[in-house]
């Protein structure tokens, strides 16, 4: 049966992008695409179906009905997060796939799914991904991850924060996003989200573990914190010129706010 509903699905879809978007189709591909995910989740996947499997997924994102469930299974988790893993074309779809399965399901079944990918190796997975990653889309979709388990799971923010790489690869991200071009005012749509959203993720981590973050025990963490502090002097530094810089100045101001005050 799954050889012939992805037949079908491609077929759908293909005289979709030829022409206008029918709506008639919408159910029909939505039902392919969730039986589609069910049938191969649960077996050895085939590499070769791995583009159906991420047009199944766009499918069902967009759609509003009950078949988003078949992306809210440990198999469907496993199966997405490996593909997130690979860093290619495939990862941005797949990690909104488990942002998606993470933040709509239930919260028994949002708590299940979570314990199930820490217990995975999932977080190892997106720390590795945001390590490679070049593109500040997929960076965005990783850090979110990131904040929505240190947001939901507050013991999870001592495994984060005891990964150095992840504090490193946070902390150099948002280097770069603030200095990337120091003589302008403005910093790009996308690069903003990211500069947001890793300020949000520090916040986060530091309400969990304020002290932790300031240890002077800890050459490696102590330098880290200080390029911290130093990024975060010239975001406040920074021409006030746009809404977008006052937002970001203000996320700066919170997390400097719950530092410890030694």
């Amino acid at each position: 049966m799954a050889p012939v509903a992805i037949a079908e699905l491609a077929a759908f879809n293909a005289a979709d992008e030829a022409s206008v978007k029918d709506a008639a189709t919408i159910p029909e591909k939505t039902r392919l695409a969730a039986f589609i995910i069910t049938e191969i989740s649960s077996s050895t996947v085939d590499p070769d179906a791995l583009p159906i499997l991420l047009l199944s997924a766009k499918i069902i994102l967009r759609s509003s009905d009950a078949s988003s469930a078949v992306l809210k299974t440990p198999s469907a988790i496993d199966l997405y997060t490996s593909f997130a893993a690979a860093n290619d074309a495939s990862s941005t779809v797949a990690v909104k796939v488990l942002l998606n399965a993470f933040v709509s399901s239930e919260p028994s079944l949002s708590t299940e799914l979570k314990v199930h990918f820490i217990q995975n190796a999932g977080l190892e997975a997106m720390i590795a991904l945001l390590q490679s990653a070049t593109s500040a889309s997929l960076q965005l979709q990783v850090v979110k991850v990131f904040h929505l388990f240190c947001g939901t799971v507050p013991s999870i923010t001592t495994i984060l924060v005891e990964n150095h790489n992840l504090l490193h690869m946070l902390i150099s991200s948002l280097c770069y996003c603030v200095r990337n071009k120091p003589e302008s005012p403005y910093i790009p749509p996308p690069i903003a989200l990211l500069t947001t959203e890793i300020l949000r993720t520090l916040f986060s981590i530091a309400c969990a573990n304020p002290h932790y973050l300031t240890a002077k025990t800890d050459e490696s963490l102590f330098h880290m914190m200080t390029q911290l502090g130093v990024v975060c002097v010239d975001m406040l530094h920074k021409p006030q010129q746009t809404p977008q810089l006052y937002n970001l100045k203000l996320d700066v101001v919170k997390l400097l706010m719950v530092s410890p005050e030694d």
